[in-house]
């Protein structure tokens, strides 16, 4: 049987669409807007299942899977979705790609990837106990 790809595209899709809710959750302005303060929150079970995931379907390759899907995931969270509406909807490059929303994405990436480290370490210690 052939080795399964370091990738995942229910992760990467997973943490895309979380990137773009988050946007909403926490950006302040329009209809589609909450602005909560804590909307970083949203990250911590998102990425904590995320290192659940591919610890359990690629517990040889964690490291390079977890990149390569993390980044998948920011790709279309923070790369595809801000073009589509820069280029489609012609919003300016300030709403799709401007501080506001790089803000909002650095304390979600934050709050995620530390959840993600600390997830994926608590499941390896633990699977070494088990030994």
């Amino acid at each position: 049987m052939p080795p399964r790809r370091p990738f995942s595209l229910l992760v990467a899709a997973v943490v895309g669409v979380a990137i773009h809710l988050d946007w909403h959750a926490g950006r302040h302005g329009d209809h589609l807007s909450f602005a909560l303060p804590l909307h970083w929150l949203f990250a911590i079970p998102v990425f904590g299942w995320a290192a659940w995931y591919i610890v359990r379907r690629w517990p040889a390759q964690v490291g390079l899977t977890s990149v390569l899907s993390l980044v998948g995931g920011v790709v279309i969270g923070q790369g595809l979705e801000p073009l589509y509406e820069r280029v489609v909807d012609e919003w300016p490059f300030s709403q799709s790609f401007g501080e506001a929303r790089l803000s909002v994405f650095a304390a979600f990436m934050g709050a995620g990837l530390a959840a993600y480290i600390i997830t994926v370490f608590l499941i390896c210690s633990g699977a070494d106990r088990r030994e």
